[in-house]
């Protein structure tokens, strides 16, 4: 082991300076190649672990070749048959005899770790002889190993562990096993190899152009280009990553495995994703279902690798067989939608024909069944990927027909839309001028309204004043005939007085009894005068108080005030057969406009008065309720029917039955109290009476 570390050292120091003489030595046809001789006959193997001799050596590496039968002879390296669950695989080949010297064994995947030994002595080992989550990377690392120039024609003899029930050995599937000069085997290697790199960077920087061109026209959601662009980035990562040239020169196994095998595990579901983006409509439902398919299998996959169940390397021969089944069902499905027409599918079946075929034949390779050769794969993708590109060509053509087509359609409903614009522009004027002459009329119609409003109110509030005065002539008609009366008695008395004075009866008894009599009779006269002057005056005072004709202006109202002067007004109308009852209870005053208000209780109480017959009763209630002020008015009368309450408020109601004949005092009340910012109510069953409720704010 000591004696090879420095030519190991050495040989690692100059693989760049090799890398890059390659070209010349490849150019110069003169120059002769160095040698590199595949080993791929010649190896035997046996199963089970070698016991150790007295000095701690494995046993059967010196063991002579034709001395141990047990050996036994193989050109499959990979899982030979025989195994019964043995976690050990020893595998052994006499070197040939060349003359270098700088020989070297290259080694492709070797699954999982392995140590190799020239003779008995140990030269080169790889990950733990035993379980563990690094042995994981072997699906991707390749070993060149410098050799002694004495170990030529030597035995050498490689140790393999393996903890997976299905996979052993050394893999075939890339490259062979070779030995020979150093220089030899790299260029090789990188012959064998050249054309898989060059395509994969290609096949990188095309899917990197579309994604680029996707995310300048991401508005547009074109997902073909998209899914184009992740299967070319996808699969020439994997190509790149996983060939044996680039796993010489990149340094980082981790970075190389799983960038590698997740752009492995993601290209097919990418490759759906684009088909899924050309096939009739009727088919996408299926297509859809495989790229999720797919793409849940590579994330399942990528957790078990993660949490160590289940490593990427030996979860990929599984991700084939799911990858072969679903290729035979696109097949299925690519035909059936041909039928139907579509060039776009029949370009798609013959580049993923030439892909399946060259990936079968790279998978047959691949299992090691003792076929070598050369990978296809890549030119069929690389045949593939160009059908993928003309059937972009052809989408975007298409999409540009399309633009062209809606552009003009565009421009003719521009056209379209100009002239509908022009045309709803002059009849939004023609409204417009309409509306204005409409809103004028309006206006001039509100104005009439106002002022009809504002009439019925005054020939109402005139109406009533000639009801109040017609009442009030009445009451004064009383006090004024006692004055009459009063006066011709003291015409007579002061006559009499007169008469006395002139016959000389002011003296005496008699005359003073006589005398006497005259003034007490005149003094009875003078106090009926002062009475009936007294009421006359507190009638006119009423009457005043109610008109309030000096007082437009809010002021303070006392409502108990005005329901009394109101009352007081009435009194002709009450008789004997109608009774007031007050029930007034403790009210603040009230700001607003107190003629206006008497108005209302006026017409209200005279309604009243006009509903009731015979003989019945009115009761006035007040309260304060909630900051406002409750007046009800009740009356005993006959009663409003329920279907003209509706409309008792409009002007020129009457109700025959109760004999209330409204007129418009209730629409000249409703508009006061509106005005007031107050609410009425009316309440009547027929034979019970009527209650009207005012409710009005204490502050307006």
């Amino acid at each position: 082991m000591k004696k090879n570390q420095k030519l190991k050292d050495n040989f690692w120091g100059s693989k760049i300076l090799a890398v890059l003489l390659l070209f010349a030595i490849s150019a110069n046809a003169q120059t002769p190649r160095p040698q590199a001789l595949p080993l791929i006959t010649g190896w035997q193997y046996r199963y089970g672990d070698s016991p150790r001799d007295a000095n701690g050596r494995f046993a059967w590496l010196v063991d002579s070749l034709n001395e141990d039968a047990a050996w036994i002879a193989t050109d499959r390296l990979l899982s030979p048959p025989n195994r019964n669950g043995k976690q050990f695989l020893w595998l052994r080949i006499r070197l040939p005899k060349i003359e270098s010297q700088q020989i070297s064994i290259y080694f492709p995947q070797v699954i999982l770790a392995f140590q190799v030994y020239v003779d008995a002595e140990l030269i080169h080992e790889f990950g733990k002889m035993r379980s563990s989550s690094q042995n994981k990377i072997s699906g991707v690392v390749r070993h060149l190993i410098p050799l002694d120039i004495q170990d030529s024609g030597k035995m050498l003899y490689v140790r393999v562990f393996s903890d997976e029930p299905n996979i052993i050995g050394i893999s075939f599937g890339d490259d062979l096993v070779l030995f020979g000069e150093q220089m030899g085997i790299i260029h090789s290697i990188f012959a064998r190899n050249a054309v898989s790199v060059i395509l994969g960077f290609f096949f990188i920087f095309l899917g990197l152009f579309a994604l680029f061109i996707f995310l300048r026209r991401f508005k547009e959601r074109e997902y073909y280009l998209f899914s184009f662009g992740a299967f070319s980035l996808t699969i020439g990562l994997f190509y790149v990553l996983q060939d044996a040239s680039t796993a010489l020169m990149i340094k980082s196994d981790y970075l190389r495995y799983y960038l590698g095998y997740i752009s492995f595990f993601l290209f097919p579901a990418a490759l759906y994703a684009f088909f899924e983006q050309i096939v009739v409509e009727k088919y996408r439902r299926w297509v859809r279902i495989l790229w999720q398919a797919h793409l849940l299998a590579a994330i399942i996959f990528i957790l078990l690798d993660l949490t160590g169940v289940l490593y990427l390397p030996i979860g990929q021969p599984y991700y084939v067989w799911l990858f072969i089944f679903t290729i035979s069902f696109t097949f299925t499905i690519s035909f059936r939608a041909a039928r139907s027409g579509g060039r776009n599918i029949r370009l798609f079946i013959f580049g993923f024909t030439f892909l399946g075929i060259t990936g079968l034949h790279d998978l047959i390779m691949g299992l090691d069944w003792g076929y070598h050769g050369r990978w296809l794969s890549h030119w069929g993708t690389l045949i593939f990927v160009i059908t993928l590109g003309y059937i972009l060509e052809r989408q975007f053509a298409e999409n540009h027909e399309k633009l062209k087509l809606y552009s003009k359609e565009l421009e003719y409903k521009t056209r379209k839309l100009n002239k509908y614009s022009q045309i709803l522009e002059s009849k939004v004027a023609e409204r417009t001028e309409d509306l204005k002459s409409k809103n004028r009329e309006l206006e001039q119609t509100l104005r009439q309204l106002t002022e009809m409003q504002n009439q019925i109110i005054t020939q109402e509030k005139m109406a009533s004043l000639g009801r109040l005065v017609a009442g009030v002539a009445h009451e004064v008609n009383s006090p004024i005939g006692a004055v009459r009366s009063a006066a011709d008695v003291s015409e007579r008395c002061i006559r009499q007085i007169n008469e006395a004075f002139d016959n000389g009866e002011t003296t005496g008894k008699n005359g003073n009894s006589r005398l006497q009599k005259v003034l007490r009779l005149l003094g009875e006269n003078n106090r009926v005068v002062h009475q009936a002057s007294e009421r006359i005056s507190s009638i006119i005072q009423s009457l005043k108080n109610f008109v309030h004709l000096d007082e437009a202006e809010y002021q303070k109202i006392n409502i108990h005030t005005c329901l009394d002067e109101t009352l007081t007004l009435l009194r002709s109308e009450l008789r004997d057969h109608i009774t007031i009852e007050k029930h007034y209870g403790n009210l603040p005053e009230l700001v607003g406009f107190p003629g206006e208000l008497n108005q209302v209780f006026l017409n209200v109480l005279q309604n009243a008065i006009q509903a009731i017959e015979n003989k019945g009763m009115i009761s006035v209630t007040t309260e304060n309720k909630d900051s406002d002020i409750l007046v009800e008015i009740r009356d005993t009368g006959r009663g409003i029917p329920k279907k003209k309450l509706e409309n008792i408020f409009e002007i020129g109601f009457s109700d025959k039955f109760s004999r209330v004949k409204v007129g418009s005092g209730l629409f000249t009340a409703y508009n006061i109290i509106q005005k007031h910012n107050g609410d009425i109510e009316i309440a009547s069953e027929i034979g019970k009476g009527t209650t009207v409720t005012l409710k009005l704010p204490v502050s307006i």
